[in-house]
């Protein structure tokens, strides 16, 4: 699921909100964008190595008060990057697919799917995406495959070393936009197995395939797909292999499964924050609730692209990612203990 995310936030990236360095200095950019997120992770490793327990959860057995205030961080950041996922497949449908058509028909519908799929659970998502990755590294197969007579031997000339402050600088906005980070830190109470084992190897996979990618666009259309506004859906429109023609519709079909997978966790995720908030009467209506909430701040963003653009920008900053899987844990680690006469804090 956290891969299919991961593939998600890369094929949305539109060139004007980021400027990406080229050539192959993007792949050294996207290898130090996983040393950043290791070393985001490094706090709450550290913190939580020995509780055995998620971020919410340690909160919780800190204070009543540090539980309701990361509920309530978490629980914010995860509904808007619900709207995110949102306004991102508004943009992608309404740019590239039918750029006649009105806003809010995308929007209302993405979002009515994504509450039915998180009215389902969380195991009926999981299922649904073993699958969905399996038809995603097939289509990208085809896709590279059909590319293959268009290779450029010029294009594997080697990363230029002055253009290094470029490459850090793009790494850091690739990484601030892992929001994925945030759902590892959060699923950790759902997981089993050796956690450190499936995080690294989560990163690599997501390395190894987004590397692929680049890595195609690069020694075949990469003149092509920079003057695209979806440089991704660009180059599948250009892939033909044997019999397999109009490869951008497959590619459009799965965009948009993935995008409900992964808002669907963050609505999940939203919904197990604001659970801690109220009671259990409010907590029956929490998802519709998060539905009308993304939807509402979807339409405000799709009609006020400035509002959007600012939103966007305190998102590359980093700063909210941050917050969320470095300096919350690092501030739970420095609280002290409850003592032992307190009261049980309920979770």
């Amino acid at each position: 699921m956290l891969l299919l995310c991961r593939t998600y936030t890369f094929f949305t990236a539109v060139p004007g909100f980021t400027e990406p360095v080229s050539g192959s200095g993007a792949l050294v950019s996207l290898l130090f964008s996983a040393l950043f997120s290791l070393a985001a992770l490094l706090p709450a490793w550290l913190v939580l190595r020995r509780s055995g327990t998620g971020i919410l959860e340690y909160a919780y057995q800190k204070s009543k008060t540090a539980g309701y205030a990361c509920s309530t961080l978490f629980g914010l950041g995860a509904l808007f990057s619900a709207a995110d996922c949102a306004v991102q497949y508004d943009f992608f449908i309404t740019g590239a697919i039918y750029p006649n058509e009105r806003n809010i028909i995308f929007i209302v519908l993405f979002t009515l799917c994504a509450l039915y799929m998180a009215w389902m659970g969380l195991e009926a998502v999981a299922r649904f995406s073993g699958p969905l990755l399996i038809a995603l590294l097939f289509s990208l197969g085809l896709i590279i495959l059909s590319l293959i007579r268009e290779f450029d031997p010029l294009g594997m000339s080697p990363p230029d070393l002055s253009a290094f402050p470029a490459m850090l600088q793009s790494a850091y906005s690739t990484f601030s936009e892992t929001g994925e980070l945030v759902l590892a830190l959060l699923f950790l109470p759902y997981l089993k197995g050796n956690v450190k084992k499936g995080f690294a190897g989560w990163l690599a996979a997501a390395v190894l395939l987004l590397g692929t990618v680049i890595a195609t666009a690069i020694y075949t259309v990469q003149d092509y797909a920079a003057t695209q506004n979806y440089p991704f859906y660009a180059i599948a429109k250009t892939a033909l292999l044997f019999y397999f023609q109009r490869m951008d519709a497959l590619h459009m079909v799965l965009w948009t499964m993935i995008g409900l997978v992964k808002m669907t966790l963050y609505l999940y995720i939203c919904r197990q924050c604001f659970s801690n908030l109220c009671g259990p009467r409010v907590q029956r209506w929490l998802l519709l609730g998060e539905g009308a909430a993304v939807i509402a701040l979807g339409l405000v963003f799709s009609f006020y692209l400035e509002l959007f653009r600012a939103a966007y920008r305190i998102l590359l900053s980093g700063v909210p990612l941050l917050l969320l899987v470095s300096a919350v844990p690092l501030a739970l680690g420095l609280l002290p203990r409850k003592r032992k006469g307190d009261a049980a804090v309920e979770k």
